[in-house]
């Protein structure tokens, strides 16, 4: 079993109520994570530790931290120490030295430390129209955006007609029968210089979506305050009105620091995908006397994950006891859980087809900075682009010293929107990429509030709605009633 390590006891004098039992023996936060690990061990669980999010232990490990019951240190080794001797058990995995269980920390500079993020400058956006015709397809350069790393040119490419009888390869990460694109295209700016910007997106048949985007190391670079860019041959200028867009900072509602953690977990990206539950933190609040077994937190957000389809079935809880049964309905939720629940069982209309160029930065809030460059609206769904320094990284499994972020969004109308990371890049200290909302855009909305969500403060981007319709799109608004 792993080693022992220096343990760190609660100090003398702590209320008896934050200690609890686990099978009559008492215990500590330290003694619940290492009990977990053991039987996560025993039970020979390959996968528990190598799934995104970090299988069980890890997850409890977070909750435990996030509420102050463990240090982030200590929360390291004990999760390290058990992948290791799970990875001993893997015929797979244990011929490898020990330096390859540790995980790669894509660690945020510590909440609290000022000094070490600073706000990102606001990008510029310049959204176009412009079709190109070129030998493999026609490009639609929808929106070119320029921040403090480098450019973004948002294109949609529709493939030539296919002959008769023929049949296209439609795969992710090559153009459809074969044709030839490239996978780089140049970028100048008004003074000669210029940048490459590599390929990534996906589609069907007949178009792809996706971006031509350059990263930090790329050969060349732009000038900051150039008047316009070139990319394909075209000249697309950006615009001297400042956007309409603002934000504010707000401090995010604090009830108990236990439910808080509850609910900011189940807004992170693992439970959605089916890598994580709130089983476990659950499990690691009760189980420390953190949590009373009947708080009526506990139904509510069991119930939240099962009417939203989020992470695992409640009877996976790693403590071995059995799961509750349903809930019949959810009478209590929180804001904004209750409008998202409430918004599942009505069919949405379609959303308006367009792009608003949003260009704007916050201020460092829980040690993090966000940078949002457009925002583009589809029948189905709406996204933004992004930049974040600090927080979460949405590439990292394990990491005890960065806040997760949520991301939502609220409509004009009462409509409330829960996102998530759709494709990013990362050089570990800031991350690039979309965040999709998974449901369209109320088409009578004429403002939507962004809100990348904290530990303890919001940022609130407040778009107007003006929207520049898209090249062959529908009129924005077109489904208005």
């Amino acid at each position: 079993m792993p080693s022992a390590r220096t343990s760190r006891r609660p100090p003398d004098g702590r209320p008896d109520g934050d200690r609890a039992t686990l099978g009559g023996v008492p215990t500590d936060a330290e003694t619940y994570l290492r009990m977990l690990g053991e039987r996560l061990v025993l039970d020979r669980d390959r996968q528990s530790y190598h799934r995104p999010g970090g299988g069980p232990l890890a997850q409890a490990a977070r909750a435990l931290l996030a509420v102050g019951a463990v240090d982030s240190a200590l929360a390291e080794v004990i999760v390290q120490d058990y992948e290791w001797a799970q990875r001993l058990r893997d015929p797979d995995q244990r011929h490898l030295p020990p330096h390859h269980s540790r995980r790669r920390l894509m660690r945020a500079p510590t909440p609290g430390d000022p000094e070490k993020v600073k706000a990102l400058a606001a990008p510029r956006v310049a959204p176009c129209d412009r079709t190109v015709e070129q030998p493999w397809g026609r490009v639609t350069l929808r929106c070119v955006s320029m921040h403090a790393d480098g450019v973004t040119v948002d294109v949609l490419i529709r493939w030539p007609p296919r002959p008769v009888g023929s049949h296209r390869n439609a795969g992710r990460f090559g153009p459809p029968g074969g044709s030839s694109h490239p996978g780089m295209v140049t970028v100048a700016d008004d003074r000669g210089n210029s940048v490459q910007a590599s390929f990534s997106g996906g589609g069907g048949e007949d178009e792809w979506t996706g971006e031509f985007r350059s990263h930090p190391g790329s050969p060349g670079s732009l000038a900051a305050d150039t008047s316009h860019v070139e990319v394909f041959g075209e000249r697309v200028e950006f615009p001297s009105a400042p956007t309409s867009a603002t934000v504010r900072l707000e401090p995010v509602e604090q009830g108990g620091a236990v439910s808080a953690a509850l609910w900011s977990g189940l807004a992170g990206p693992f439970p959605r995908h089916g890598f994580s539950d709130s089983e476990p933190a659950i499990g690691a609040f009760v189980a420390c006397g953190l949590l009373a077994a009947d708080d009526p937190v506990i139904e509510q957000v069991r119930a939240v994950t099962a009417a939203l389809g989020f992470g695992h079935p409640a009877a996976r809880h790693p403590s071995g006891r059995p799961g509750a049964a349903q809930p019949t309905g959810p009478t209590a939720l929180p804001e904004p859980w209750k409008s998202l629940l409430a918004q599942q069982n009505r069919q949405p209309e379609a959303g308006p087809t367009g792009m608003v160029a949003v260009a704007i930065a916050t201020p460092v809030f829980d040690n993090m900075s966000v940078a949002v460059s457009v925002l583009a609206s589809s029948p189905g769904d709406v996204r933004i682009s992004v930049v974040m320094v600090g927080g979460w990284q949405p590439l990292a499994v394990w990491d005890p010293e960065s806040p997760q972020v949520a991301w939502w969004a609220r409509d004009d109308r009462g409509g409330v929107y829960l996102g998530e990371w759709h494709g990013s890049s990362s050089d570990g200290r800031r991350v690039t990429g979309d965040i999709g909302f998974g449901r369209p855009l109320d088409p009578r909305a004429t403002r939507l509030d962004l809100m990348p969500t904290g530990p303890t403060t919001r940022a609130v981007i407040e778009v107007p709605l003006h929207w520049r319709a898209e090249p062959d799109g529908d009129p924005p608004g077109a489904s208005d009633g």
